[in-house]
């Protein structure tokens, strides 16, 4: 009998496959780390505009600019002391530069003006923000306005208090007339600190701020006057905005009065006296050219 040594037989061991059912994890978690990198990318900075009044704007609102979208409106809110609305929208990384000093921001909504009717989208689509790039540092916080006509008139004209027991038909926006002619508007609508009066702030163009003297007189129009008298009935029909959206008349007399000053308060009249209607002061527009 012969003493045979058993031999072990070695061979390798298969290599462990990973399992199908851990590929598609794998890979919908790659997609979404690439996914999350491209959204960071484009993710621009988020800014708060404070407004007075929503008008109907909503979250996810698109913001508008050149006609392309730079960002959406991610929170319509109210303030703490539930006095103004406040407005959280994030802008593309693209549009980083229109969040400076200087922009103005506004809803857009149907408007009616002297240069005719805008925002007649939204009347069947969504409102939406828009603005007027600034060049100013980096900025983050904005106090919006309520309409596109109020750009140019905040940042070229002259600003005036207007004082009055209470109103009808006046809102921002709303034009203010020299013998026919739009010549600024108002800017803002509040009442006085005792709440017994309303204070309407108004902007009168640059071209025009020379009109305004300390003895001028402000009144409300309507787009439709009439008078009885014992002749008969007779009709003033105010310019056509006014129809649409009232408006506020101004006149100096003659001789007129010293300059007003920025910030100068005037009444607002009730009733307008038919003289006034008849001033018609020689006065040059430019101030500038009156004290040569």
């Amino acid at each position: 009998m012969s003493n045979q040594t058993p031999t072990a037989i070695v061979s390798s061991k298969p290599n462990a496959k990973i399992s199908a059912a851990w590929l598609v994890p794998i890979l919908a978690t790659i997609v979404a780390v690439v996914l999350f990198m491209q959204w960071l990318h484009t993710r621009g900075p988020l800014i708060t505009i404070t407004f007075e009044n929503a008008q109907g704007l909503t979250a996810d609102a698109p913001i508008m600019y050149r006609g392309a979208i730079v960002g959406r409106v991610e929170s319509v809110q109210l303030s703490n002391d539930t006095s103004n609305i406040i407005v959280s929208a994030r802008l593309r990384a693209t549009a980083l530069n229109l969040a400076k000093e200087g922009t103005r921001w506004w809803i857009v909504r149907p408007e009616v003006s002297l240069e005719g009717i805008t925002g007649l989208d939204t009347i069947i689509s969504p409102r939406y923000l828009t603005l007027s790039a600034g060049s100013g540092k980096p900025k983050q916080s904005f106090l919006g306005i309520a309409t596109s006509t109020m750009v140019n008139e905040q940042m070229n004209g002259v600003v005036f208090t207007l004082i009055t027991d209470s109103i009808s038909g006046i809102a921002p926006s709303t034009p203010l007339y020299y013998r026919g002619l739009a010549v600024g508007t108002v800017t803002n609508v509040q009442f006085a600190p005792n709440a017994v009066a309303v204070i309407i702030d108004v902007v009168v163009k640059d071209e025009y701020a020379n009109l305004v003297r300390t003895n001028t007189k402000f009144w409300s129009v309507s787009g439709i006057d009439f008078d009885f008298g014992f002749t008969g009935v007779s009709m003033n029909i105010g310019p056509v905005t006014s129809l649409l959206k009232g408006g506020i008349q101004l006149a100096t007399p003659e001789p007129a009065g010293e300059f007003a000053p920025a910030g100068f308060g005037f009444e607002l009249e009730t009733e307008v006296d038919e003289d006034w209607l008849e001033w018609a002061p020689k006065l040059p527009l430019s101030r500038d050219l009156e004290t040569k």
